[in-house]
């Protein structure tokens, strides 16, 4: 594990690095695993060495469980079978393709290190995802098309490789063994993130303290994937699984203000470990290249851009020829015109590699069963380094170029969303207006108070309306939106973005509706 000293200085070189990609709209991952690949070659720096472990058991949880979050759920079930395609046939096509690649320049190297490399390189990277696309404002399909693969194919990826690396080290192999081995982790893992994603909305349900739920939503990831990793399982599909359940309950069960402190902690934590890590990818580049004395420099250079090349453009090819096959599918009843290729074109050039990458690279053994040494080991760790930095680098900087040269100018759909939703709140809200004055609860002055409130979102000319009549009306608005999510006419990103409003609205309330020794006014 890194000394603290050197995790403090590289996250002190990070700040200026992310601050210069925020000012040039650069993906800040870019930045900083150039930063990192300068510094690993500057003479005097002590050599850095991140245990693999770290990476799986301390960094990808919460990385993971924080975009199932937030991801935009309802556009990604409409995709599920595009999202599906890309996340288990791409990933699958991608690593024994790679697999041909490697064992045809280097012959010598076993068919399970072949594939092991293939599934280090296969799936992309939803923090990268993200944190290139975040200023991007990709149309919504796209961003779940992409960000809801990056969030599923670590699975597969890593459960391929697992079999891979195992079949290295043990010189043994079982197809059968492997295929209920298959049957058995999927299902098991998807059921134990849903128990865990439970228990969280339960402990949530029961326990009201804001700062109680925070810890409540920082062990949630860990509550998912430690027990999965301890008996075998997947730990990512573990994780997911609990997001996208608490993706769906927490609206209801977390409180305002625990939600606004949850946002704020997990968006400051997620940038550190970011910061840490893909300053790392360049930082360990440095670490393979005095091992690879003995290949021909042929063998070096052709491994790393047949492999480059073959990760692009088969994805290209999928994503394009897939696409074809979906339109005629659905042309009836789903067109989309000049749209479609416009929106291959983005998801097909956004395949960046990442931490997980990464992480798997480092975590080959040294040796195999017997002690000999794992065969071929450094030169699978530096053409899985030249990945992550043409893809992240390359096809990162050049990712917005792409997105504003294609991008569709009438994918509108979330503020179709949010303009319809708004509409049904209010009117929701004005219905509980006079339902409060038919039943005598408020005077008719106060009822035209909290009309002109619902429609102006501010305390009219003559006085500001009850604060427990407002905060009744913020309830019911509460529920419309909630309900609207849970019936499929908007997405969970609109959902929070609406709450989040609420949210401030009602904390406001609280505030104001307090006397100075913290009594409730009535």
């Amino acid at each position: 594990m890194p000394r603290i000293d050197i995790v403090v200085a590289l996250l002190a070189v990070s700040i200026p690095l992310v601050a210069l990609a925020r000012t040039i709209k650069v993906g800040y991952p870019v930045l900083l695993v150039l930063g990192g690949l300068v510094l690993c070659f500057v003479p005097g720096l002590p050599q850095v060495e991140i245990h693999p472990e770290l990476v799986f058991t301390v960094f990808l949880p919460p990385l993971l469980y924080w975009q199932a979050v937030t991801a935009p759920t309802g556009a990604m079930r409409a995709n599920l079978d595009s999202i599906g395609s890309l996340a288990i046939g791409l990933v699958l096509a991608t690593a024994f393709a790679v697999a041909l690649i490697a064992k045809a320049i280097v012959p010598a190297m076993a068919w399970p290190a072949a594939i092991a490399l293939g599934a280090i390189v296969a799936p992309t990277d939803d923090v990268a995802f993200w944190s290139v696309a975040e200023r991007l404002r990709l149309p919504r399909r796209v961003a779940a098309l992409i960000g809801g693969e990056a969030l599923l194919n670590d699975a597969s990826s890593l459960i391929l490789y697992g079999v891979a690396v195992t079949a290295v080290v043990s010189g043994a192999f079982s197809p059968a063994g492997t295929g209920l081995r298959l049957l058995w982790i999927v299902p098991s893992s998807i059921a134990l993130g849903m128990l865990a994603g439970y228990v969280v909305s339960l402990a949530w349900r029961r326990i009201r303290d804001p700062q109680l739920q925070t810890m409540i939503s920082v062990i949630a990831p860990y509550l998912a994937y430690l027990p999965a990793a301890q008996i075998g399982l997947s730990g990512v599909l573990a994780v997911v699984t609990a997001g996208v359940w608490v993706n769906r309950t927490s609206p209801r069960f977390a409180t305002p203000e625990a939600r606004q402190r949850t946002a704020g902690f997990w968006e400051t934590t997620i940038l550190l470990m970011n910061a840490i890590m893909f300053v790392l990818v360049g930082f360990h580049l440095n670490d393979t290249l005095p091992t690879l004395g003995r290949y021909p420099a042929a063998v070096i250079v052709g491994a790393i851009v047949a492999v480059n090349a073959a990760v692009i453009a088969l994805r290209i090819l999928w994503i394009f020829a897939g696409g074809c096959i979906s339109d005629r599918l659905r042309r009836v009843a789903r067109p989309e015109g000049e749209r479609a290729w416009k929106y291959r074109a983005i998801a097909s050039w956004a395949g960046l590699r990442g931490g997980v990458s990464l992480a798997t690279a480092l975590a080959l053994p040294r040796t195999v069963a017997g002690g000999a040494p794992f065969a071929h080991r450094d030169l699978i760790i530096l053409v899985s380094f030249s990945v992550i930095l043409v893809t992240l680098v390359g096809q990162g900087l050049s990712l917005p170029w792409v997105v504003s040269r294609l991008r569709s100018n009438d994918d509108v759909a979330e503020e179709d969303e949010q303009r319809q939703v708004i509409a049904a709140m209010r009117s929701a809200a004005l219905r509980r207006v006079d339902e409060l004055e038919s039943d005598g609860r408020i005077v008719p002055d106060d009822a035209r108070r909290l009309r002109r409130y619902v429609n102006r979102r501010k305390p009219s000319a003559d006085g500001g309306p009850n604060h427990e009549a407002v905060r009744e009306l913020v309830k019911v608005e509460r529920d419309t939106l909630i309900e609207a999510r849970e019936r499929g006419a908007i997405d969970n990103t609109v959902l929070r973005h609406m709450q989040a409003s609420l949210d401030m609205e009602e904390l406001q309330l609280d505030h104001h509706g307090r006397s100075p020794n913290g009594e409730r006014r009535a």
